[in-house]
């Protein structure tokens, strides 16, 4: 449970931080000397084996750190989607690419591509958690977590097509309530059962 737990958490945090500061009103300096206190306090979490202290403080400052370089992280993700819709384009008729402007244009509706479509924080978030999760050894957290960001990355692809596809029947509402949140945050929780959730309950049986 904690690993869902952490999971709002990180929506959380996601949701009510000013993302265009968050990296510009950091002082390099203290940027390091955070880090480094953080890194001690895993130290010595370790070494007093308070294990689900050491996931939670690991995961929670991991997922931070990383989230400070949102930027980079966000663009990219934003630009791999971009690419990939626009090389489905030739096998799926009824919309166009605008890469300069980050928009799927459909019939007579159009979506700016933003982090919510592109899975990047569902991606961080399980990378953060899978790094302290106890249970795998580290070439098994390597295989799971490349494994997993495909699965998420193909999850929003086939969200964006079958937002394409229901746009002709539906309103956009409805479409934007229940396919792009609804469905693959339950996807997402599929996914988190199955990489944090299971393989403890298959451990204490």
């Amino acid at each position: 449970m904690q690993d869902f737990v952490l999971l709002i958490i990180f929506e959380l945090v996601l949701h009510t931080m000013n993302y265009s500061l968050l990296l510009g009103n950091i002082n390099m300096t203290v940027f390091g000397i955070v880090i480094l206190l953080w890194l001690y306090l895993l130290y010595v979490l370790k070494r007093t084996k308070l294990n689900a202290f050491f996931f939670i403080v690991g995961s929670i400052g991991l997922f931070l750190i990383i989230l400070t370089f949102k930027d980079f992280f966000i663009q990219s993700s934003i630009k791999s989607v971009l690419y990939t819709m626009k090389s489905l384009s030739f096998f799926f008729k009824g919309y166009s690419i605008s890469m300069s402007r980050d928009f799927v244009s459909f019939y007579d509706s159009k979506v700016k591509i933003t982090y919510e479509y592109t899975g990047v924080i569902e991606i961080i978030s399980l990378e953060s958690l899978l790094c302290f999760f106890p249970i795998y050894t580290v070439l098994e957290k390597i295989i799971i977590g490349f494994y997993s960001c495909i699965l998420i990355f193909i999850a929003t692809i086939l969200r964006l097509l079958l937002i394409i596809y229901l746009s002709r029947y539906l309103s956009e509402t409805i479409i934007q309530l229940i396919i792009c949140r609804l469905l693959f945050y339950v996807f997402i929780v599929v996914v988190f059962y199955e990489v944090f959730t299971r393989p403890q309950i298959i451990r204490w049986h």
